[in-house]
């Protein structure tokens, strides 16, 4: 390339002076299910019955401080599908935060 060419490539040689992100700093440490339950009340009967599915859809989560920087957040996802089967699973994310000198 000739000189003066606007190259973004060319223009921190090095990565010299180059910004590093401001605030804290986070990532995924690890993922699993923390819980996950599957009921059938009506049992077989459910399969010699006629119904309309009427299905309801819950999501909650919550957090919390596992030690000085690393922290969980729970996520509860409950799908009830009304007179045939419930199913709730719980997955849970831990995270690490950097924090970063100003």
């Amino acid at each position: 390339m000739a000189e003066g060419d606007n190259n973004p490539a060319d223009s921190n040689p090095g990565g010299q002076g180059a910004e590093q992100p401001a605030g804290p700093q986070f990532g995924v440490t690890k993922t699993f299910v923390k819980d996950i339950s599957f009921e059938t009340p009506m049992g077989v009967k459910v399969f010699t019955q006629a119904f309309q599915p009427k299905i309801q859809l819950d999501v909650n989560s919550r957090g919390s401080a596992i030690a000085d920087n690393t922290h969980e957040v729970v996520l509860t996802l409950t799908t009830i599908q009304l007179t045939c089967w419930n199913c709730s699973r719980q997955e849970s994310l831990l995270f690490l935060v950097l924090k970063t000198s100003s």
